[in-house]
């Protein structure tokens, strides 16, 4: 029973492992979106 709930954990840990692996390169993908808007907008008004 107790090697049941300690399986049962590690999977639980495995999920959230997942879970947070892809919101960080959710949120490293937006920053780059960001980052590149930011030199796209900042490039056209240095033109104007």
């Amino acid at each position: 029973k107790y090697g049941e709930i300690c399986h049962m954990f590690e999977k639980r840990l495995d999920a959230l492992r997942d879970i947070e692996k892809k919101h960080l390169n959710l949120l490293i993908n937006l920053f780059d979106e960001h980052k590149e808007m930011e030199d796209v907008i900042f490039h056209m008004i240095n033109e104007k």
